[in-house]
């Protein structure tokens, strides 16, 4: 019988995931792992998304599953147990007095600058009408604009969706048309949508952030009815109070506001002058000359009035500025060697997925890292350089004595030249590959240096030694540069450090994972602790507790106060002089006042992982130059290329071989070369960066079989050629040459 229920479960499960739009392919291959309910718990949210790719179908799944077992998740081992019931109970409780919650009846119990079971989101409107095929973001002047207002942790899609409306489309009426002339949605900032069980809460523990936001998205409908406004007005007041009954149905713990009793006062962390609004009894922020990124008084220097505020974004916004157009009616191969590639002219035609954080069509000035990144970019100096001389086992230090000149300017085009490559330095006609090369190994080093800390993401950590010699400033210094001048994003922030940098601490929520493990340890031992005089005891003979400022315990009550305490005391207030002066270094060429105006842009470049390659990735990065038809080189070229295509299909299948532990790995996919390899070795770049390549990689051959030179792959990094070789007159010895030359290969660009 338990073998039946679990088959019933598996189905149930498989079912629920097909409804959702998952691939069976990828049902396969969870069931080809023995992936059921009872295992679903113990993944992680990376593992799980090999299996399910979108964020929200994760969230939905493992929500559906405890809805239907009201299962606990469990824990292999008891310290385990210990650090997740704790990150729980931080997560769920951050004062002393804790109020039963009954619904919408919230009352103001503050702590810091969080409420306990409310969020603060941002909440915008988009709106496609008939014949546009994008969304289009609406200014505040237009009805729109971003709302900042305070819902419950528990609030889902409907609730959200029904609070945009009320915002947006008062009475039924906007200035786009009545409500009822729209479909309408909720999406995320990444234009992703909401699905229906997901809440609040659910997004904020999946990704991290401490300030959530979302859109509602409205497209006109195609076939309007010509009743009268009245009619509209009518039976948009009859469809907002079925959603508000739907709403109390499904969740009974939201509840319709009260107008009678004021929920919310005015945000103390603003100024009076902000301009406020009241819809609902929610009070509102709008932006005041910024139609919709939200600027509170936190980000002005001094400056808190509405003048100042206006200058502010005037001097940071270029509002002569065109955004340039994607254009897709031009075939790759027709394109001009002179055309520029990816963002310096015209667009490019790699995949949409390497184009690191593409939005959808907006009216504001900047809609992606992309169109910030090329105005700092229009002010280099490409007369001037700044010589960069790098030893690659040092390569820090050189960056920082290049730096320290005192004829350095971050404006000023950048000259690297590597003491391990036998060539001319970077000139003023040189496409960047070495520039591309120091970057990437430079925040390689940066990842793993002393002065952060943490596995896959990491938090900043305090380091006498670097903060006595400055080098958190010029280690935010050097990603500043890197963006600016065509570099990679670090992709190793934890999102609590991107949002204590960007948001500032008031809106940060720190976690067990942004300290060092013995921390971590000696918190959980304390919360393990039940008697009063074994929690003195602790107290009194750690150190940790009275650097963070408690020196002894009176009561039981005072347990998760110290255990709170300290972990924001580690987590921040001990590295906010570290944080302090790496934020001035993140401030040269400008681009930390862009990252505060727009961080929800900027976020992917701080705190994802680098996307991983594909063979079809790759091939669609570079431009194939052929010779003419009908000639000998042709018929040698043909071949070389088809033996490079199965050669990338050959590198991405030792990448899974290598990812997955129950198989066989031969020893030549261990010494195999990766897709990756291949990029760094043909660019000086592990990823497409931000501001693309300069111009387009192309594949050019190598015709003279009598040089054994010609036998391995070359590559220009400059002039971002990679040349193939053509004398091979079988695959088996294409691929070894391949392997040896690139995997061999010290530097970029030489077999």
């Amino acid at each position: 019988m338990e073998m039946n229920n679990d088959l019933s479960d598996n189905e149930e499960m498989r079912e629920f995931l097909r409804k959702r739009g998952i691939r069976e392919m990828h049902l396969l291959k969870m069931e080809n792992e023995k992936i059921g309910p009872d295992v679903i718990f113990h993944l992680t949210d990376s593992q799980l998304e090999e299996f399910i790719p979108r964020l929200g179908d994760r969230i939905a799944l493992r929500q559906f599953l405890k809805l239907k077992t009201n299962c606990e998740v469990p824990n292999s081992t008891r310290k385990k147990q210990l650090i997740d019931r704790l990150r729980q109970k931080l997560e769920t409780k951050s004062c002393l007095g804790q109020n039963d919650i009954e619904g919408m009846s919230i009352k103001k119990k503050k702590t810091g600058p969080h409420y306990q079971d409310e969020k603060q989101i941002i909440l915008g409107w988009i709106c496609r009408m008939n014949g546009e095929s994008k969304f289009k973001q609406v200014r505040e002047r237009g009805g729109g604009g971003a709302r900042k207002i305070k819902v419950p942790k528990l609030a889902n899609k409907e609730y959200l969706q029904r609070k945009g409306v009320e915002l947006f489309f008062p009475d039924g009426k906007s200035p786009k048309g009545a409500l009822v002339d729209f479909d309408i949605d909720l999406l995320d900032f990444k234009n992703n949508k909401i699905d229906e069980v997901t809440t609040v809460e659910n997004l904020l523990e999946s990704t991290g952030l401490s300030v959530l936001r979302f859109y509602l998205a409205t497209t006109q409908k195609t076939d309007i009815d010509e009743e009268s406004d009245e009619e509209r007005v009518s039976l948009e007041k009859s469809s907002l109070l079925v959603n508000d009954h739907l709403v109390l149905n499904k969740n009974p713990n939201l509840q319709q506001d009260d107008k009678n009793e004021e929920r919310y006062g005015p945000f103390e962390t603003l100024d009076d002058d902000v301009v406020t609004t009241e819809y609902s009894n929610y009070h509102v922020v709008l932006e005041n000359d910024s139609d919709d990124y939200f600027l509170d008084a936190r980000s002005l220097p001094d400056k808190t009035t509405q003048d100042s505020l206006n200058e502010l974004i005037n001097s940071l916004l270029d509002k002569n500025e065109t955004v340039s157009q994607i254009t897709t009616n031009v075939p790759v191969n027709n394109l001009d060697e002179n055309e520029s590639f990816l963002h310096m002219q015209n667009d490019s035609v790699i995949p949409d997925r390497l184009i690191e954080n593409a939005e959808y069509q907006s009216e504001e000035e900047f809609k992606s890292v992309k169109d910030v990144l090329k105005t700092l970019q229009q002010k280099i100096n490409f007369e001037e350089m700044n010589k960069f001389n790098i030893f690659r086992n040092d390569i820090f230090q050189c960056c920082v004595r290049a730096m320290r000149r005192k004829t350095f300017d971050p404006f000023n085009k950048i000259s690297v030249k590597f003491s391990d490559y036998e060539g001319n330095s970077e000139g003023a006609v040189d496409e960047g590959g070495p520039t591309r090369e120091m970057f990437r190994l430079a925040l390689e080093y940066l990842k793993d240096s002393e002065m952060f800390v943490g596995q896959k993401r990491r938090h900043i950590t305090l380091n006498h030694r670097c903060l006595e010699k400055n080098f958190y400033f010029e280690a935010g210094r050097l990603m500043a540069l890197s963006l600016v001048h065509g570099g990679p994003g670090p992709h190793f922030f934890s999102p609590t450090l991107f949002s204590l940098m960007f948001y500032g601490h008031e809106n940060t929520t720190p976690t067990l994972d942004d300290v060092e493990e013995e921390i971590r340890s000696k918190l959980a031992k304390l919360e393990e602790l039940v008697e009063l005089s074994d929690l003195q005891e602790f107290v009194i003979t750690e150190n940790i507790f009275s650097i963070a400022g408690f020196h002894y315990i009176t009561n039981l009550d005072e347990k998760s106060t110290i255990v709170a305490g300290t972990l924001k005391f580690f987590a921040f207030k001990r590295v906010e002089t570290a944080i302090n002066q790496f934020i001035e270094g993140i401030k040269t060429c400008n681009i930390y006042e862009y990252i505060r105006l727009y961080p929800h842009l900027f976020q992917y470049l701080f705190c994802e992982e680098k996307l991983q390659l594909t063979a079809d990735d790759l091939e669609n990065i570079f431009v194939i130059k052929y010779s003419p038809m009908g000639s000998n080189k042709r018929l040698l070229e043909n071949r070389a290329v088809s033996y490079f295509r199965d050669y990338l299909v050959d590198c991405e299948e030792n990448l899974m071989d290598l990812n997955d532990p129950e198989r066989i790995v031969d020893e030549d996919v261990e010494t195999s070369v990766s897709l990756t390899d291949i990029l760094v070795f043909g660019t000086g770049a592990d990823v497409v960066p931000p501001l693309g390549f300069p111009q387009i990689p192309k594949i050019l051959f190598l015709h003279n079989e009598t040089t054994t030179a010609y036998k391995y792959p070359m590559a220009n990094t400059c002039a971002l050629e990679f040349k193939l070789p053509t004398c091979h007159g079988s695959y088996e010895d294409f691929k070894a040459n391949m392997n040896f030359g690139i995997a061999n290969c010290k530097s970029f660009g030489f077999a």
